[in-house]
């Protein structure tokens, strides 16, 4: 089962392994976890996933509840609901430096809403804090976890950890892992790196951000 922290290559894992999409839910309710499923996720460099999630939102595309969200990320009367760019409230630094990439994945982490509206509904205003600005909040198996916990949970419950800078390699490990075909995923790899497309294109985090 993938563990699929948004903007982090999940969907381009389960993908390439066949797997219908998982859901972003946190590892807490999941628990407790089906006896036996062997879970496995890819992980990304913090500011890098805030950059991508940040670009993500200001397109609106592919996203259940993209008004509610743009309501709160775009200008008033800009972005995909008023057939117009989504101009950001904030800068890319002022968003990942205040924490207010939390707010959209509060549900996500905290419970899980059945209900269509959901978001606007249990949108919390303030941030989770800096655990979500990493990913140690995702796989917490409790809401009181401490990193320890997760580390004891990655190697208790997880087969397989990557990293999406090494997507190539982490895909033909779960090829091994999980007995595929290693020619096939291969040339499957070879096509990816080929003709891959990027849900949202955004300049680096170099072109983002100054040193300091």
């Amino acid at each position: 089962a993938n563990q699929h922290v948004p903007k982090t290559a999940g969907s381009a894992v389960e993908a390439f392994l066949g797997l219908p999409f998982s859901g972003h839910w946190s590892m807490r309710l999941k628990h407790p976890y089906p006896s036996g499923l062997p879970f496995f996720t890819v992980l990304r460099h913090p500011i890098e996933r805030i950059v991508s999630w940040y670009s993500f939102l200001q397109t609106g595309e592919a996203q259940k509840h993209y008004e509610a969200r743009q309501r709160h990320f775009c200008v008033n009367d800009t972005g995909k609901a008023f057939d117009t760019p989504c101009v950001p409230r904030l800068t890319p630094f002022e968003f990942a430096s205040s924490g207010e990439h939390s707010v959209y994945e509060h549900g996500y982490l905290m419970s899980n809403h059945a209900d269509d509206n959901a978001w606007d509904k249990h949108h919390r205003a303030d941030p989770i804090g800096t655990d979500a600005n990493f990913m140690t909040e995702w796989l917490k198996p409790h809401a009181n976890s401490t990193l320890e916990d997760v580390q004891r949970l990655l190697l208790d419950k997880f087969v397989l950890v990557g990293v999406s800078d090494q997507l190539a390699a982490f895909e033909l490990m779960a090829t091994r892992v999980f007995g595929r075909d290693e020619g096939a995923a291969r040339q499957t790899i070879a096509a990816e790196a080929q003709h891959h497309v990027k849900a949202t294109s955004h300049g680096t985090v170099e072109d983002l951000f100054s040193e300091e």
